[in-house]
């Protein structure tokens, strides 16, 4: 289980420090743009393009890093009345849903992500495919994520 522990630990450390260097690289180019727009004004023509496709990267990044610490909101009506017994195979059979989901949707999002590689974007001319291939990734990782969760939260003591 140490092995289990520490590969879900390390994939939602490195899940973390891409979103907040994702963050940090928006932020410094939406200054920038600010800067080169009212000081200099002489915009950036490329920083909106930018920093919403890596947004959209932060976005799905952040779904899966949130499957590592079951931080997807819930809504616990029912599940709160079961006794701790059910309320297990709940939370079991909820993340082999949410995998069946997520790996039912990766072909989709892999073939869709790739049949927009033929098209660029309007100011940086890069493949659409950027854009969309977060989905598909998010799908694998968020899967991974979620297997090791559950995983962990059948084998141990304590809630994963």
């Amino acid at each position: 289980m140490s092995f289990i522990r520490k590969l879900n630990s390390g994939l939602s450390k490195l899940e973390d420090i891409a979103v907040s260097i994702a963050f940090a690289v928006v932020f410094v180019v939406i200054c920038a743009q600010v800067v080169m727009r009212f000081v200099f004004n002489n915009p950036l023509t490329w920083s909106e393009e930018f920093s919403r496709y890596i947004y959209v990267w932060i976005v799905w990044l952040g779904c899966a890093s949130c499957a590592s610490r079951r931080g997807h909101t819930r809504i616990t009506v029912l599940y709160d009345k079961f006794p701790p017994a059910m309320q297990r195979c709940c939370t079991v059979l909820c993340d082999l849903i949410i995998i069946a989901v997520l790996l039912y949707i990766l072909p989709y999002s892999w073939t869709f992500s790739l049949r927009q590689s033929m098209f660029k974007s309007g100011v940086m001319r890069v493949p659409m495919s950027v854009v969309f291939l977060p989905v598909a990734f998010t799908c694998v990782l968020t899967s991974l994520q979620t297997l090791l969760t559950c995983i962990l939260y059948i084998f141990e003591k304590k809630e994963a």
